[in-house]
């Protein structure tokens, strides 16, 4: 099936991209190449467990309600609004966020449709985890992702997830094995032979950190893609720019319907 294109009032596009787009790549928008994964590892500074937990104090967040939506809240609810076409709602909607820190587009979402009962649940990091959970009651946490999938959720949502994991084509074929539908948000498919690992630098108050990325082939991606799901929307993610390999371009999203329709393979 051709994947639909997302479409947004274009004075509120053209005015973001008048203010946040630069023409030229910014200094985080750039990234670093690396050898291999483990290199990227171990040239991230900043990348550990104690950095986490500082990060979270330096900056608590808890789930509260928002009086106002962002251009990143409108390009997820649209991704839901494909997504929930495919599922029957009578029953409720489970949601598996991957990587969703505190939850917060549980309610995005839940605001935009609240003719669908929601079971939301977060997979995170131990340290996130323990922060959240005494905060937020309105969504479920674990740290077992594996466990999480078991529960055959009908929605599996990874925002900037899969392209900071080591193993990244391996999580998104347990995604595929596990649910109805994939939402995959933020995602650098780039014009590469072969996925490519690299090292981010990002600000994060009051730290300088570094991450472990990959960059996907778009090619090699929507073709491993193509053999486990039919893609029901590809969208621009005009938010997210980055300088790399020689290109400076947009990340990407999709919304994928599983062939296998959540059988464990």
């Amino acid at each position: 099936m051709r994947g639909e294109t997302l479409k947004f009032p274009q004075l509120i596009v053209s005015a973001f991209r008048k203010r946040v787009i630069a023409l030229k790549p910014m200094r985080f928008q750039r990234f670093q190449p690396a050898e291999s994964w483990k290199v990227a590892e171990s040239k991230s500074r900043g990348y550990s467990e104690s950095t986490n937990q500082a990060l979270l104090e330096a900056n608590p967040r808890s789930n509260q309600e928002r009086t106002t939506l962002s251009a990143m809240d409108l390009i997820v609810i649209e991704a839901f609004r494909t997504a929930l076409r495919e599922i029957d709602a009578n029953q409720g909607i489970r949601v598996l966020d991957v990587g969703g820190f505190d939850g917060a587009y549980s309610e995005v979402i839940r605001n935009q449709f609240p003719e669908v009962e929601f079971d939301w649940t977060v997979v995170e990091l131990p340290v996130v985890v323990n922060h959240f959970a005494a905060i937020n009651n309105r969504v479920s946490y674990s740290t077992d992702l594996q466990q999480s999938l078991q529960t055959r959720p009908d929605v599996v949502f990874a925002s900037a997830v899969i392209n900071y994991l080591p193993n990244p084509h391996e999580v998104l074929e347990s995604f595929f094995n596990n649910t109805k539908v994939v939402i995959l948000n933020r995602q650098p498919l780039w014009p590469l032979d072969q996925d490519q690992p690299a090292i981010q630098t990002a600000q994060r108050k009051p730290f300088l950190i570094q991450y472990p990325v990959w960059f996907f082939s778009k090619k090699q991606f929507l073709s491993r893609v193509a053999s486990k799901a039919d893609v029901l929307s590809d969208f621009e993610v005009f938010q997210d720019r980055a300088y790399f390999a020689g290109h400076y371009g947009t990340y990407r999203g999709l919304v994928l319907r599983t062939k296998t329709e959540g059988a464990v393979g």
